[in-house]
């Protein structure tokens, strides 16, 4: 999961095809797995 609350994202998309919306905590673009889920950015740290 990455810090900023989303639970199972998958690797970078293909250049020019970046979600800016979709980030880890390091600002790089991500995809989403099926069944990905967004929750706040505090409970991920309780993970």
């Amino acid at each position: 999961h990455t810090e900023n609350g989303i639970l199972n994202f998958g690797e970078a998309p293909p250049e020019g095809e970046e979600d800016w919306n979709l980030i880890n905590a390091g600002k790089k673009a991500v995809t989403l797995k099926p069944g990905a889920a967004f929750f706040h950015h505090a409970d991920s740290f309780a993970m």
